[in-house]
């Protein structure tokens, strides 16, 4: 008897090395072994004689310094760090955003600058004919002058068929873009005679219409000037120059006369309309014109004279 319980105590010493190995166990284990442990003990209280306080000391060793796991702690603690690994997660995305999204950010939430209007350069341009100068982009605008052929003026704005121009500090109008080029046109193709003058000519023209039509409206002196250059330009019954026109012999009676001729900024101004495209009175067979119906046909009474078709 006294062996059997010899060999009781034996085991129950041996199995203390075995408990605190099993510390390093994981909560389950730790469990188990300590439920073993203790089963044990409580077995073989009935039988050991020697335990007494040794029993009690192992089993109070084990209650304070083995903790206690059950499957309900287990679960707690894995609960616990559960939330603080989303807690600590969720703060870093928080706290420290990545640094392309915030660049990204940045970006998208920095003002867009508008890209710069485009500068209007002014230019020069000549008008190509008698042109009207209006108050506005419109043909129905109030005409505010009319220029003459070959006027020098700056374009300072475009408004679709428009060029808005500026003649000088205070003159600023519209014409229409037709109406313009690049460089000067030619005098004779700005007329349908293809005439262009020279300033000799020019002031012989001046004496002949003054001797012939100074009592006469500009329209008379402007149809003067037109059978004339009818005479140069499409008969063949006549010269083809200006001298040779007024020169030609029983043609003209003011030609003695010239001397006399005192001729005025009308006869200048009749001249340089019809020179510069501005009139069309007489069809090109017109070549006659005399205070009476003299020669021609189809006569036509402008101020005091008539007029005769060839």
């Amino acid at each position: 008897m006294l062996k059997k319980r010899f060999v009781e105590s034996l085991i129950l010493f041996c199995a203390i090395p075995l408990l605190l190995l099993g510390m390093t166990d994981t909560k389950e284990s730790h469990g188990i072994h300590i439920h073993s442990v203790k089963t044990s003990i409580e077995k073989n209280r009935r039988y050991s004689f020697i335990r007494g306080d040794l029993t009690k000391d192992i089993l109070e060793i084990s209650k304070n310094t083995i903790p206690t796991v059950t499957k309900e702690n287990i679960i707690e603690e894995t609960a616990k760090k559960e939330a603080s690994h989303n807690t600590s997660g969720a703060g870093k995305n928080q706290d420290q955003p990545e640094e392309g999204n915030e660049t990204e950010e940045k970006a998208s939430e920095a003002p867009k600058e508008a890209p710069p209007e485009p500068v209007f350069e002014p230019y020069q341009m000549y008008t190509n004919s008698y042109t009207d100068m209006k108050e506005a982009a419109d043909e129905a605008s109030p005409s505010m002058t009319t220029l003459d052929p070959n006027t020098s003026l700056t374009v300072v704005e475009e408004t679709g068929d428009w060029r808005a121009i500026q003649l000088d500090e205070t003159s600023r109008g519209y014409i229409k873009a037709q109406s313009l080029s690049e460089s000067e046109t030619a005098i004779s193709a700005l007329n349908r005679w293809g005439i262009e003058l020279t300033p000799e000519e020019t002031d012989l023209l001046a004496a002949i219409v003054f001797l012939e039509a100074g009592i006469d409206s500009m329209v008379g002196k402007e149809a003067v000037v037109e059978t004339i250059f009818n005479r140069v330009s499409f008969s063949n019954s006549f010269p083809g120059d200006i001298y040779s026109v007024l020169s030609q012999r029983g043609q003209f009676s003011t030609w003695p006369l010239l001397d006399s001729a005192a001729p005025g900024s009308d006869e200048y101004q009749a001249i340089h309309n019809v020179v510069y495209g501005a009139t069309y009175i007489l069809d090109s067979d017109y070549v006659y014109f005399s205070r009476r119906k003299a020669n021609g046909h189809d006569f036509i009474k402008i101020g005091k004279h008539w007029f005769g078709r060839e």
